[in-house]
């Protein structure tokens, strides 16, 4: 929707503005409670990016890669690369991104898990997937 695109946006502005966006922490946590796993994904961005918070972060870009969106799929992929070491415990969703129909849910779960450490070689991810 309309609303959620603006909300994204503004969500990102935040978390691009690191931690001189720590007053808005209490709407970017309200739009965890989105209806939207975008919505979710981008204010877990933001979460990150502000306060450095992993576990809710997690959980939220975990549900992003078990539903069925794809848009929201992707990002929390990123995101989970962009955390690096700290996405551990999202592992075992990243290796399940590995097996969908989107090459860019798929190549950005083979680069969060590289950034993980988790060795990828042999795992198709520009191919169709298995």
């Amino acid at each position: 929707s309309e609303e959620s695109v603006k909300v994204c946006a503004a969500l990102y502005r935040l978390g691009l503005a690191g931690a001189e966006s720590k007053a808005f922490l209490p709407q970017v946590t309200n739009a965890l409670a989105s209806a939207s796993h975008e919505v979710q994904v981008y204010a877990g961005q933001a979460l990150w990016r502000i306060a450095g918070e992993t576990s809710v972060v997690l959980q939220v870009c975990v549900r992003a890669l078990e539903s069925p969106d794809v848009s929201a799929q992707r990002r929390a992929a990123g995101l989970l690369a962009e955390m690096g070491a700290r996405a551990e415990s999202a592992r075992p969703a990243l290796l399940k991104a590995l097996r969908e129909t989107d090459p860019f849910v798929r190549e950005n779960a083979a680069n969060a898990l590289k950034r993980i450490g988790t060795v990828t070689t042999g795992i198709p991810v520009d191919g169709p997937p298995r």
